[in-house]
């Protein structure tokens, strides 16, 4: 009998050639294209905002997108297994195997670095559990797929090859299920659900119960810092501050709490002794900056506890002084302008001269689009002089909704509810300008809640200032491991989220960037920018031209000192020596304080120059651009002021000398100053002239021709692409060097030799210019 026929195998169902190849080339491209944006994802760009509005940035929204496709992927090729197509299923497992393999080395190991700087301690809170769980399964599942990837290529040898790789497979693929799954939870554990402090924290109560004793955290400070209880007494820390605190102690005596604004972290003492501690964003242990002791005696001790506790008010800015009259025009009988009372523009102060006699009474209004604001009736003097500052009860920003005054004559004890068609002085912002000076002031386009670019610049560098404080002190005392955590947080404070030193180092369960992540250098560029749009809109008054060539000055300011500091702070960490650690965070301090209060110069004014004046400075001179000069109205009767006549150091009897006011200011309806004679033999020095603004938009150089004096400063305000000022013959040579090449800022250069150059566009050959320097 013959033997039976051998029993033919059908060969599984595969897709033609082209098919093969056609996979294997988008295959091989969609993975390059994977490679690249790692790299991306590793540089400044994937630091910067994400794209679904949460706290995550970019790369980790990049992360959670390529987590889903790869899942889908993973999904299709089982089915392909399901259905026969075995090679087709081999091609699509081995390409999402090696882009999860991408994934993880590109993103998700940096990520997960942040979480392994904080083991153990961040075991004991949700975010450090899911993001160290997914690890672990994701370690596992990546192994397993590297295993099936080399063993359904046919690449390992053969004791190494397991007879059960199947079912291998179908529990990879669970796993795969799993940790995406996971990495959903992580995503929104961490970027969604604000973090959990730990500790006893609770919302702050209003009476604190007996045995306990609140201490504020307010101002940035520990209120207050030294404290003596008795044994088994309770400390409440309370945060009124905006930004997150912690209550860290110096030897580790008790956990650590971390509390936002409004919530309490509550530590009870039961042994004797001294327990100093301190914030670590804004302080460091030894007493550096935000920092305090508890010292906790016997219980029989008498010791009174403070029932209240009033907060330390925080230190208020610079009272600016009145805006220069003699940018409003020779015929301004006063001004109105925007100040800050309890909150940001919350007051409108108002000053006027030369009002007849009233026959009734003269009733100020803010108005705009909407319904007007009675700011209340003026009562003026003799000489028809009238003064009047009103204060929103509601702290409401009131250039958000006013665009300009009036004043009207009404009936005596009229009450009215609106301004009569009788105006008698009357001003508004031009339409041109209203932007620009709103994005200033009351609401911007692109800062963290809309912050406005010239509050978010102050508020930015104080905060930087408490950690330059907290540099200094730590490196003071050697403690350097406090003084990095601190440059890091400066750091991000003047780079924000976009900047190439910028770290997310969330650890603990707060993010330890003490800034809103748009970047002290971010809103100088943006105050700058939206000074120029101001000076070059078409309708733009001679008060904001001055002004708004005063700000662009100070914005370049603020983001040359703001290079320097980031280049100091580099070094501080760098350095080897103690003392050069210790000089460098000194310099580092020093540099930090003249960007808030500004450097007055050798009459001991701060200008609204370059190297003089600050954030400070910067935001006086942004409010001065929405100032408004009092106009008086055809037939008002309103008695229009001589001409004043006065030398450049001469101040109107009664009237504040204005730093860097275009000559003399006064004070309406004062007379004016008499003339003097400088005695002979004795020099005058000439003033400083003020900047020029030169902006290079839309591949044009505006003006085409300008001319200055010598020792000009003349601010190039780069708008709307990429753009490098620079003159290749004559006088003065001047190159931006900009490397990368500037966008949205502004370069300064300060001309010291007469002639006639041609400035000129490194980038776009057609963009020309004249400038003429005079002696």
């Amino acid at each position: 009998m013959s033997a039976p026929a051998p029993v033919s195998k059908t060969k599984p169902n595969t897709p033609p050639l082209a098919v093969k190849l056609g996979v294997t080339v988008v295959a091989g491209l969609f993975l390059l294209l994977m490679v690249i944006l790692g790299f991306i994802m590793l540089g400044p760009a994937g630091k910067g905002h994400g794209i679904f509005g949460t706290h995550a940035p970019l790369a980790a929204d990049v992360n959670l997108i390529a987590e889903i496709v790869l899942i889908i992927g993973l999904l299709v090729g089982f089915g392909l297994a399901l259905s026969k197509h075995i090679s087709a299923h081999q091609y699509n497992q081995t390409t999402w195997a090696l882009f999860n393999i991408i994934l993880v080395v590109f993103i998700m190991v940096e990520s997960f670095t942040q979480v392994l700087s904080g083991i153990p301690a961040s075991l004991l809170q949700l975010h450090g559990i899911v993001a160290t769980i997914h690890a672990i399964l994701g370690t596992i599942t990546v192994l397993c797929a590297v295993y099936i990837l080399l063993r359904m290529n046919g690449l390992l040898p053969k004791p190494l090859r397991i007879k059960w790789w199947k079912n291998l497979m179908r529990f990879t693929l669970g796993m795969y299920l799993l940790v995406g799954f996971l990495g959903l939870v992580t995503y929104v554990v961490w970027y969604v659900i604000p973090a959990a402090p730990s500790g006893n924290i609770q919302t702050a109560q209003a009476t604190p119960a007996a045995g306990t004793v609140v201490v504020p955290l307010a101002n940035y400070t520990f209120n207050p810092g030294n404290l003596e209880i008795p044994a088994g007494t309770t400390v409440v820390f309370r945060n009124t501050d905006p930004d997150p605190h912690t209550i860290t102690s110096d030897t580790g005596a008790f956990k650590e709490g971390q509390v936002q604004q409004g919530q309490e972290y509550s530590v009870t003492f039961n042994q004797l002794g001294d327990f100093p501690f301190f914030c670590q964003y804004h302080g460091a242990k030894g007493g550096v900056g935000m920092s305090g002791v508890i010292k906790v005696v016997a219980a029989s001790a008498a010791v009174v506890l403070p029932t209240s506790v009033v907060p330390q008010k925080p230190t208020p800015q610079p009272t600016p002084a009145a805006p220069p009259v003699a940018a409003f025009g020779g015929l301004a009988v006063g001004f109105g302008t925007f100040v800050d009372a309890a909150s940001h523009n919350d007051g409108f102060n108002l000053q006027v001269a030369g009002l007849p006699a009233p026959a009734g009474e003269f009733d100020a209004w803010l108005t705009g689009s909407g319904q007007p604001l009675h700011l209340g009736v003026l009562a003026p003097d003799a000489q028809g002089n009238a003064a009047l500052q009103y204060h929103s009860p509601n702290g409401a920003n009131l250039l958000a909704q006013f665009t300009g005054f009036s004043i009207t004559a009404e009936a005596a004890g009229g009450a009215p509810s609106a301004p009569s068609t009788n105006v008698v002085i009357a001003s508004t912002l031009p339409a041109g300008v209203l932007g620009p000076v709103r994005e200033l002031l009351a609401s911007s386009t692109s800062a963290p809640n809309h912050t406005a670019y010239a509050q978010g610049l102050v508020a930015m560098t104080e905060e930087l200032l408490r950690h330059a404080k907290a540099v200094s002190g730590a490196a003071a005392l050697g403690d350097f491991e406090s003084m990095n955590r601190h440059v890091q947080h400066m750091l991000d404070i003047l780079e924000g989220k976009t900047g190439p030193d910028y770290k997310n180092a969330d650890v603990n369960g707060v993010v330890q960037d003490p800034g809103d992540g748009f970047g002290i250098q971010q809103y100088a560029d943006a105050v700058g920018a939206q000074a120029a749009a101001a000076a070059s809109a078409s309708d733009v008054t001679p008060n904001v031209t001055a002004h708004a060539v005063e700000v662009v000055a100070l914005a370049a300011n603020m983001r040359d000192w703001s290079n320097r500091l980031v280049s100091l702070l580099l070094q501080a960490t760098q350095a080897s020596a103690a003392t050069d650690k210790q000089s460098l965070a000194s310099q580092a301090l020093a540099l930090s304080k003249k960007m808030l209060n500004g450097a007055p110069n050798a009459n001991g004014v701060i200008d609204p120059l370059q190297k003089e004046g600050g954030a400070y400075t910067t935001y006086i001179y942004s409010q001065y651009l929405a100032a408004l000069g009092a106009q008086p109205q055809p037939g008002s009767g309103v008695a229009t002021p001589a001409p004043v006549v006065a030398t450049a150091t001469e101040v109107a009897p009664g009237a504040t000398a204005i730093p860097g006011a275009p000559g003399a200011t006064a004070t309406p309806g004062a007379p004016g100053p008499t003339d003097t004679t400088a005695p002979q033999g004795t020099a005058t020095k000439a003033p400083t002239p003020k900047p020029v603004i030169i902006t290079y938009s839309n591949f044009v150089i505006n003006p085409p021709s300008t001319t200055i004096k010598v020792g000009t400063t003349v601010v190039f305000v780069i708008q709307q692409g990429p753009h490098e000022p620079y003159n290749a013959t004559g006088p003065d040579q001047f190159d931006s060097g900009s490397n990368p090449p500037l966008v949205n800022t502004t370069y300064s250069f300060t001309f010291k030799q007469a002639g006639t150059i041609t400035i000129l566009c490194g980038y776009h050959s057609n963009m020309s210019a004249t400038l003429v320097i005079q002696p």
